[in-house]
Parts: structure tokens; sequence; C-alpha cells
């Protein structure tokens, strides 16, 4: 792979040499970025460096006038990013608050519900036995049979 891509390098610096534009600087800072990537995985770190400036002095030639704010030349936080930080750790301590307040709730409710039913199962409570009050009622079909009966005895 590093052979490729100091190919890639010395060809597209030959080639920006001879007709300077944009996308060839823009192909040959992706090369240098991808041989500091190469670099540092052979913990070759002085090369990585290297190839790394290179490729941040060409991505500043190219964006700097046109945006200033590009995410492929920053190194520092600016003053949005500060506020979205600011903005995102607040909603966090937020979401951990309430995270507390649901475990308060859950273990609340999980006390009284065994509480409840600790004290519905207890052998002290009185029970009402009711069955000697049950009133047994005649069944419909015994008394259309009685009337049908009734009628047949007439006849």
């Amino acid at each position: 792979a590093w052979e490729i891509l100091e190919l890639a390098r010395s060809f597209y610096e030959i080639n920006l040499n001879n007709n300077p534009d944009d996308d060839t600087k823009l192909k040959l800072a992706d090369c240098y970025d991808l041989l500091g990537e190469v670099s540092l995985e052979n913990e070759n770190f002085q090369q990585a460096s290297q190839d790394f400036e290179q490729c941040l002095k060409l991505r500043k030639e190219l964006h700097e006038s046109k945006d200033p704010t590009d995410r492929s030349i920053v190194d520092k936080e600016n003053d949005d990013q500060k506020d979205l930080l600011k903005e995102l750790q607040a909603k966090l301590k937020d979401l951990e608050d309430s995270e507390a307040q649901m475990q308060t709730l859950k273990n609340d409710l999980l006390s009284t519900i065994h509480s409840v039913t600790a004290s519905s199962s207890s052998k002290d409570a009185p029970v009402n036995d009711l069955t000697s009050k049950i009133v047994k009622k005649r069944k419909a079909n015994s008394d259309k049979s009685d009337a049908d009966r009734n009628k047949q005895a007439k006849k």
C-alpha cells in the first residue's frame, strides 16, 4: 500500500507542477493523508507527522479562501461548537437526573407492591364465608317444561 501511495504522490506532484489545478491539489492532499495513516500504522511517527503537515498545508491552500471553517482544515473549536457542547452536556445531565428519578419511583413502587402483597397474604385477616347466603334459582328451561306439562294435561 505504501509503494502505491508513494507512486500516486509522485504522479500528483509532477502533475501539479505541470498543470496546477484544485482537483490535483485535492488528490495530492488525500494521498498525503493516506500516507500519514500508513505511517501511523507502521509506527513511523516522524514520517506520519510530515505527511499530515503536507496534507494540512495543501488543504489550507484549497479551502482557506473559500471556507475558513472547513472541517478538513480546522484544528480548534469555535464558539458554535462550544455552545453545542454545553447544550449537549446540559441535556446529558437532565437525562441522568431523569434516570435517577425513574429509579427512585421504581423502587418506591416495588416497595409499595411488596407491602400490599405482604399485608393481603397475612393469616390474621378475617374471612367472611357467604356460601350459606347463596340462593339457587330455578332454571328457565324447567319453568317451560312445567308449563308444557300443564298444557298437555289440560288437553
